[in-house]
């Protein structure tokens, strides 16, 4: 399959692209055909080695956040050859034409959005949501001040706050 992947650490001279192997799929995952990929700052800073959370094995396939359309998947699951879906990775490998997921992870993708915009969703997502609730521990009449609002993160977190109240 095709994918983009890093080389090593650095900048974008360690961007490259091309045949890696496909997935290999565990019981409980779902083959996904990618149709689109997020790209978060976390990548940025983990293609330069600055983020040492976890560390890359290279060539290394990046990317968080996918959407697309299931191959194959588990009976019971929940999902079907056909499913538009989208999740966050628990690892990386999105930038890549297939990818395997955990069936755990993934969601069904709303109709009305398409599947870049869903792939854009997951991280701030839960980056907002992990900042507020398992961090902050915001709670309804509380005070909050979001600068900033118009990125990914900070139109998540105007809509929680505003759902928490």
């Amino acid at each position: 399959m095709r994918a983009a992947f890093l080389t090593g650490y650095g900048g974008n001279e360690v961007v490259s692209h091309g045949e890696r192997p496909d997935p290999a799929v565990d019981d409980g995952e779902v083959l996904l055909e990618v149709h689109a990929a997020g790209v978060n700052p976390v990548e940025v800073t983990l293609r330069a080695g600055l983020f040492k959370l976890r560390k890359l094995h290279f060539p290394q396939i990046m990317g968080l956040d996918v959407s697309g359309v299931v191959l194959q998947a588990p009976s019971g699951s929940g999902h079907k050859p056909g499913d538009a879906v989208y999740a966050r990775l628990a690892g990386l490998g999105a930038y890549a034409e297939r990818v395997a997921v955990p069936v755990s992870l993934l969601a069904h993708k709303p109709k009305a959005i398409t599947h870049q915009e869903a792939a854009s969703l997951p991280t701030v997502a839960l980056t907002t949501w992990q900042s507020f609730y398992e961090r902050a521990k915001l709670k309804s009449g509380e005070s909050l001040l979001i600068q900033a609002g118009a990125g990914g993160i900070g139109s998540f977190a105007i809509q929680l706050a505003k759902h928490i109240g």
